[in-house]
């Protein structure tokens, strides 16, 4: 089961806009692991919510919330209902995926076709587009957003080339760059257990909990502000020595075993920026104590 986030809306420091829950709708591209506990919050709070998937049998599970489902495998926008791109807010939230190189190929295109039918139907007034902090180039210690974008990673290349299309379409948007995603059927314990002679061991962890994941979204929907970009990372940063031997014992399977330090920058994810202009409070600030 999914827990939400309770109680997210913080002080007011800057404008923000009252939830109309009779006309704020949204079209949520990717309703799956992060987007499906999102929907179901909005849902929640009164919006219209319409949502892909591209599995048949979740489809059921989508209209079983009272979320206006679509079936939809990119690339091939061309056979999808006009109503999915007329909502105020569009949000892709779809992961470009690692291990088959067709995802990759096509993950641009998908982009631009969802870019191309909404400024077709012209309804949408906010683009909120969920990135990655690999594009990155790591090259520094501290990472703010004005970094330098030089991915090594092929999802981290792709990505960072979609986030030039959603800056580039004309249309006000967000970029969020998440950290790691971790929480429920995401234990960061399985991640780097019983591996060895790792030397990544002093690196700090940019991870982000699901819970801080949906309420950073809830909460740049409130703010009136466009064109920015937000890194989104728990803002405490133990080491990767102290935090996978952590949460590898908590589910009882062995430690992964790290030796002598690289050389390798520290590559601490700031959010700052986010913190300061939304006044955002993380309900899990130190992933050292994190539940699932």
């Amino acid at each position: 089961m999914h827990r939400f986030p309770e109680g997210l809306i913080r002080s007011e420091k800057i404008s923000v806009n009252k939830m109309d829950t009779n006309r704020k709708s949204i079209s949520i591209f990717g309703c799956g692991w992060l987007g499906l506990p999102l929907a179901i919050r909005l849902r929640g709070l009164g919006w219209q919510v319409k949502g892909t998937t591209t599995s048949e049998e979740r489809i059921g599970l989508l209209k079983s919330e009272g979320i206006i489902s679509y079936l939809l495998k990119l690339p091939g926008l061309e056979y999808i209902k006009s109503g999915l791109f007329v909502s105020e807010v569009l949000l892709i939230s779809i992961p470009p995926g690692r291990r088959k190189k067709s995802n990759l190929r096509n993950y641009e295109s998908s982009v631009h076709e969802i870019i191309t039918r909404a400024k077709k139907y012209g309804k949408a007034q906010k683009l909120i587009f969920i990135s990655s902090t690999s594009v990155y180039s790591g090259r520094a210690d501290i990472i703010r957003e004005t970094s330098e974008t030089d991915p090594e990673s092929e999802s981290g290349k792709v990505i960072r080339n979609a986030e030039k299309l959603i800056v580039t379409s004309g249309i006000p948007y967000i970029i969020l760059r998440f950290g790691g995603l971790v929480g429920p059927d995401r234990h960061p314990g399985r991640f780097l257990s019983g591996k060895t002679g790792l030397t990544t061991g002093h690196q700090p962890v940019n991870l982000l909990h699901l819970d801080d994941a949906v309420g950073s979204i809830l909460r740049i929907l409130k703010c009136d502000f466009g064109n920015e970009t937000f890194n989104v990372v728990a803002p405490v940063h133990p080491t990767k020595q102290d935090f996978y031997t952590k949460m590898a014992e908590a589910i009882d399977l062995p430690p992964p075993v790290f030796t002598g330090p690289s050389k390798d920058c520290k590559k601490e994810i700031s959010v700052k920026k986010l913190m300061d202009l939304t006044d955002y409070s993380f309900l899990h600030p130190d992933p050292m104590n994190f539940n699932f």
